[in-house]
């Protein structure tokens, strides 16, 4: 049984390795697909060319060993004369199974099987012993056993000289050569933990008191050191990992250069479920599962531990423990030592981490959370001192806000989906993330509410959500919204400022107000309210509301001073008008849904919001009667009637033109819209004649003018009263003298 193993460790003499190629034989193989030759020089009878192919290659037999032409193998022979080794062949050709000496070398011996003769080497240190049939301890240059160390000893192992991996066991005053396990080295009496380079022993380092639970071992990455009680012990990673000494745990790797796997291949070939530690990073573990790969990343402030693969508190950047930092204070609240926003407890030395509340920072002085920027470790806790009830911008994010009350900081947030609005000192909704405000008709989504936000864009105007429906409410003249409150009070509503604090030490009553002359402030008990006058008219200076100009706060009270009687547009309201009567002046209202058409001095359907005349297929909607201008009335022929809610478009009669005011087709001049409508006063029945157009006569009935035309090629006669021939262009009669 000994033979057998020791057959199977040597180096078997018949294999063959192939050489450099030789150039010169190149198209040595041309047409042969597949064989085995001799090499063409015959003094080179230890090589032989295989063909595959037409491909040449040449092989070498190894030393001691010739190319047999016959058999197409190695046997045994010598390379300098070229001659097979006879005397081997001879030895084998009558023996079926046996082992014998080589005579030309003490550390070979010879293995005849079916008449086939062998070559084997002995291990290192070893010589062959005819006499034992076996290897032994021995000197190669002498060929002396060295089996003097087993003379007069009992059984037991002996130190075998030059090598620490091996020792001699004795049996019988007879030794042989025993290997130790890999990663043990044999000291005194038995094999233990060592290295085989230095020939040294690790036991030492089970005798310190070390937290570390595995060594690795100097000679083999893939092997470590454990201590159990003070003794060490060598184990052996699964195949295909090595130690991470840092972790204290195998991971996949290469054995023969011991380098880590990365982490792409980590899972190659493991069915799992199985952890290992990120080859990189110590905030991070690699997760096997049917040779699936998962990358886990740890919680914040929480790093992958030794041993355990578990995350633990830790300084992510660091990769350091928070236990280290608990050593020397085992029972204390301690600063974290990177975020001022963290801090960490320790009790019986273990680490925990906590965090501030947001928005809060960790003072160390007081070993508590206080309000504080949490980028630049700035505290806030003093910013509300000596200030009024407010709502200010936090540093570290658009959703938070330092809260001064009676002088007191806190620091409090939005509603999700909400961020503040620093203007207005109120939630709004928004982007925490980008710090955006949703545009107002995003602004009620998903609010079922009752709630109200003010405008995006306006400071006089409330945003109400109910069941996620919008609606604009409007706050009233001289009024704007109050940051934080959101009430209406008195202010500037052009630039949003507030003026509350107007009416501080005045006596009760009115004042004028900052920006609008059509108001004032009544001011009780130094508070303010917003009085105004009615539309159209401002304050004079005796407090009295006259008509007025409120963009330039102008009286118009004398506007009509030089305007004949006529109706003009107001310059604030385009539902207004002033009429100018005999040198007075007073205001008209347009009817609702009617504004004021300048050119024909009458109210007409329009938008009194902005001041458009509606165009004429618009203008008789729910109207069932009425005479209108056109929107765009620069002729005084055409008008519009409706019935029944539907327009039609009228003209007025030749000779006639529509007269402002009051919508009628009177007597004119067409071309420049000059009209005549009071021709006919005095003359309750006559016949007179146009005054523009002599092919034309005015009938007087009861004073009511009635254009009436001649017929074609006659013009009107005053003197006669009748219609006669003539020139409609020049006026002058046929066949008449002038």
């Amino acid at each position: 049984m000994f033979l057998l193993e020791l057959l199977l460790a040597a180096t078997v003499a018949l294999a063959i390795s192939p050489s450099a190629a030789d150039s010169s034989l190149e198209d040595f193989c041309n047409g042969i697909n597949a064989g085995i030759f001799p090499h063409p020089d015959p003094h080179k009878c230890y090589k032989f060319i295989s063909c595959v192919f037409e491909q040449p290659t040449v092989y070498e037999c190894d030393e001691g060993f010739v190319f047999n032409v016959h058999h197409s193998e190695c046997v045994p022979g010598q390379w300098e004369h070229c001659e097979r080794n006879h005397e081997l062949e001879e030895l084998c050709s009558e023996v079926s199974y046996g082992v014998f000496e080589y005579r030309w070398d003490c550390a070979k011996f010879v293995f005849c099987q079916r008449g086939n003769a062998s070559v084997f080497e002995c291990l290192q240190a070893e010589i062959w012993s005819q006499e034992r049939g076996t290897c032994v301890a021995g000197d190669r240059e002498t060929c002396r056993p060295k089996d003097s160390h087993c003379v007069g000893k009992p059984d037991g192992p002996v130190a075998l000289p030059g090598s620490c991996q091996s020792y001699i066991e004795c049996r019988n005053e007879q030794g042989s050569i025993v290997e130790c396990p890999r990663g043990y080295i044999f000291v005194g009496t038995g094999c233990v933990v060592g290295s085989v380079r230095t020939c040294e022993s690790l036991e030492h380092l089970c005798r310190a008191n070390s937290s570390v639970s595995k060594h690795p071992h100097p000679d083999f990455c893939d092997l470590y050191i454990t201590c159990d009680r003070g003794q060490s012990n060598v184990h052996s990673c699964p195949v295909g990992e090595i130690l991470r000494p840092d972790m204290q745990v195998c991971v996949p790797g290469n054995s023969n250069n011991c380098t880590y796997t990365s982490v792409e291949g980590m899972c190659d070939g493991r069915q799992g479920p199985v952890v290992y530690p990120h080859p990189q990073r110590c905030d991070q573990y690699v997760r096997c599962e049917q040779d699936d790969l998962y990358v886990n990343t740890c919680p914040p402030d929480t790093i992958v531990q030794p041993v355990t693969l578990q995350c633990v508190p830790g300084i992510q950047e660091t990769c350091t423990f928070f236990d280290d930092l608990c050593l020397a204070q085992p029972n204390a609240i301690i600063p974290h030592p990177s975020r001022c926003d963290r801090f960490i407890e320790c009790q019986s030395g273990r680490a925990s981490i906590s965090a501030c509340p947001e928005g809060h920072v960790f003072v160390n002085s007081t070993s508590s959370c206080v309000p504080g920027n949490t980028v630049t470790c700035t505290r806030l806790d003093q910013q509300c001192t000596g200030r009024e009830d407010s709502n200010l911008p936090h540093p570290n994010g658009c959703h938070l806000f330092v809260s001064c009350r009676n002088g007191v900081t806190s620091v409090q947030s939005c509603p999700e989906g909400e961020i503040l609005r620093p203007d207005m000192q109120v939630c709004a909704p928004g982007n925490r993330e980008t710090c955006q405000f949703t545009p107002i008709n995003g602004m009620c989504n998903n609010r079922p509410g009752p709630v109200v936000y003010p405008h995006p864009v306006n400071c006089t105007l409330l945003v109400r959500c109910e069941q996620g429906q919008i609606s604009i409410e409007s706050c009233g003249e001289g009024t704007v919204l109050q940051p934080r409150t959101l009430e209406c009070v008195a202010g500037n509503q052009n630039t949003c400022q507030l003026y509350i604090d107007r009416c501080v030490g005045q006596e009760d009553g009115t004042i004028p107000h900052p920006s609008e002359c059509h108001l004032r402030l009544r001011c009780r008990s130094g508070s303010a309210s917003v009085e105004s006058c009615p539309r159209g008219t401002i304050y004079n200076t005796a407090g009295r509301c006259v008509l007025g100009d409120r963009e330039t706060c102008e009286s118009l009270e004398q506007v009509c001073a030089t305007i004949p009687n006529k109706l003009i547009e107001h310059p604030n309201f385009c539902d207004l008008s002033i009429e100018c009567r005999d040198g007075t002046t007073s205001m008209r209202t347009c009817a609702a849904g009617l504004i004021f058409h300048r050119n024909m001095q009458v109210c007409s359907p329009g938008d009194v919001n902005i001041c458009r005349l509606e165009e004429v297929n618009e203008m008789c909607a729910g109207r069932n009667q009425g005479r209108f201008p056109l929107p765009d009335q620069s002729e005084c022929i055409d008008y519009v009637t409706c019935s029944n809610g539907l327009p039609t478009v009228n003209s007025c009669r030749d000779g006639t033109v529509l007269r402002p005011r009051f919508l009628d087709c009177v007597p004119g001049r067409q071309a420049t819209c000059e009209f005549f409508p009071h021709i006919c006063l005095f003359r309750p029945n006559e016949n007179i004649p146009h005054p523009i157009r002599c092919d034309l006569f005015v009938e007087c009935i009861s004073e009511m003018p009635h254009v009436v035309s001649c017929p074609e090629g006659m013009i009107y006669s005053p003197e006669m009263d009748v219609c006669l021939p003539g020139d409609s262009e020049t006026c002058e009669f046929h066949n008449r003298r002038q």
